[in-house]
């Protein structure tokens, strides 16, 4: 459970790998929904230098930091005290690949 509003930052984690090794080229290419919404935002994984780069791909947890003060309840009356979300998250390579798409596990918000 996460107070919504507040400011503090909780990690979205999870697992990825790149068969190409092409992610972290300095554009948005990591993206999240939340499932309270139709607005995909972007992010950019920082760049990963060529020596990190092997040939036989990439695997490894993103770990994002995301500020809660950005979860809010919604504004109707079944959402006054708590409300439940999940994100839904895709990554894009440098070659424009898509990754498939995974959901969170549901996050609690409350008053």
């Amino acid at each position: 459970m996460v107070t919504a509003g507040l400011d503090k930052a909780i990690n979205i984690n999870f697992n990825f790998e790149d068969g190409d090794g092409n992610i972290g080229f300095g554009t948005p290419n990591l993206f999240l929904k939340d499932s309270r919404d139709t607005v995909w935002s972007p992010f950019v994984i920082p760049d990963i230098p060529s020596k990190f780069t092997p040939e036989n791909g990439l695997k490894g947890v993103i770990q994002l930091k995301y500020n809660a003060a950005y979860l809010l309840l919604r504004n109707d009356s079944l959402h006054v005290n708590s409300d439940t979300l999940t994100w839904d998250i895709y990554m894009k390579d440098e070659a424009g690949n898509v990754s498939n798409t995974i959901t969170s596990t549901p996050l609690i918000l409350v008053k």
